[in-house]
């Protein structure tokens, strides 16, 4: 590696502690998040060419090296903002569930297995959608009558 490719790297990582915001014990993604909620990084490489990288994957190789075939990396906090390499872990591919961790929603409920919709893999939770089914029939019983 060339002094120009080391100058590249460095900077690189500068940029990356710039945008993390290290007050907590997770050390927080202040930059871009993509759709899925993950911190991601785009830089200037060389004249006409960029990198583009989740910012949790760059900070494991900064600190680790680079990442195995069929390998990924978690975070044992379940923050995907999270870039502390103590919080990050490498795991199988085989190993993760749908979603990451997630195996419960966000009321406690169990989740069931992904089914496929519109060409989507998703996961619904049936006592929620009971719940939510019973309150839209609820409030259609409540329509009041017209006054005549």
């Amino acid at each position: 590696m060339d002094d120009e490719d080391k100058a590249r790297i460095k900077a690189l990582q500068d940029k990356l502690n710039r945008q993390l915001d290290k007050s907590g014990n997770c050390w927080l993604w202040t930059g871009f998040v993509d759709y899925n909620g993950y911190g991601r990084i785009y830089y200037d490489t060389y004249p006409g060419d960029s990198f583009r990288g989740l910012v949790h994957r760059l900070m494991w190789i900064f600190k680790f090296g680079n990442i195995p075939a069929n390998m990924v990396i978690t975070h044992k906090c379940g923050n995907k903002l999270c870039c502390n390499p103590k919080h990050l872990v490498l795991t199988h591919r085989k190993d993760i569930s749908f979603n990451g961790r997630k195996t419960h929603c966000v009321h406690g409920h169990k989740l069931p297995a992904p089914k496929m919709v519109s060409g989507k893999l998703v996961r619904v939770c049936p006592e929620c959608n009971k719940i939510r089914q019973a309150e839209y029939r609820k409030q259609k019983s409540a329509v009041l009558p017209i006054e005549k």
